[in-house]
């Protein structure tokens, strides 16, 4: 994978949030699966060169998850400003609060 999930895995250790990384969903491997931003389902992330890009969207997105194409030059190492924000854009979806450094907007989580 041409983006190293360490960088996600830092995240999730610093700014305490939930990552799988990498993740794996319907046999294709992804950068890091995020359960509590994106969408109701989760973010699932991939990078511009991941050679099964198109078709592990496809199946992540069958299975209700935002899917985000990173670039892999930005996203190599865990900055922490630089994935606050791009956490802020995805949205917080979780069913606890968000964390105490997000600043955007609160999305319902839908039942069933």
């Amino acid at each position: 994978m041409a983006v190293d999930s360490r960088a996600w895995q830092e995240a999730a250790m610093d700014l305490g949030v939930e990552v799988i990384a990498p993740g794996v969903i319907d046999g294709f491997e992804f950068v890091a699966i995020l359960p509590d931003f994106g969408s109701p389902g989760g973010a699932a992330v991939l990078t511009y060169d991941d050679s099964l890009r198109g078709p592990a969207a496809n199946a992540a997105e069958a299975r209700g998850y935002f899917v985000s194409i990173v670039n892999p030059q930005i996203y190599r190492v865990f900055q922490r400003e630089r994935f606050i924000e791009t956490l802020d854009d995805w949205g917080w979806f979780g069913t606890e609060n968000a964390p105490e450094w997000y600043g955007g907007h609160d999305y319902p989580r839908r039942k069933g």
